[in-house]
């Protein structure tokens, strides 16, 4: 099987969508990095736009530990966002 391919704006908005998740949950990097199992210094690649690596399992143990929905935060789909999040929010996600 071939690799899929990606709209090339697909990691900045991804970086975008987790930058304003982070700031929702009110975390701080090094606590998103630890939920995810990365370096703060990977973190903060993925949320500048510019990944490591393409692994799902960080993105699926940071949704798993804080209850956001995958495909809010890798396809954008804001109706999956979560009430919580969008609660916790206050207007946040509303600059995507």
């Amino acid at each position: 099987m071939g690799r899929m391919s990606l709209p090339p704006d697909f990691w900045h908005a991804f970086g975008r969508r987790l930058y304003v998740t982070r700031l929702a949950l009110e975390l701080g990097e090094r606590e998103a990095a630890a939920a995810c199992g990365v370096s703060v210094r990977s973190y903060r690649r993925w949320e500048a736009g510019r990944p490591a690596s393409n692994s799902a399992r960080p993105v699926v143990a940071f949704c798993s530990r804080f209850a956001v929905s995958p495909d809010w935060l890798l396809l954008g789909q804001r109706h999956l966002i979560g009430r919580h999040l969008r609660e916790r929010s206050r207007g946040k996600v509303a600059i995507l």
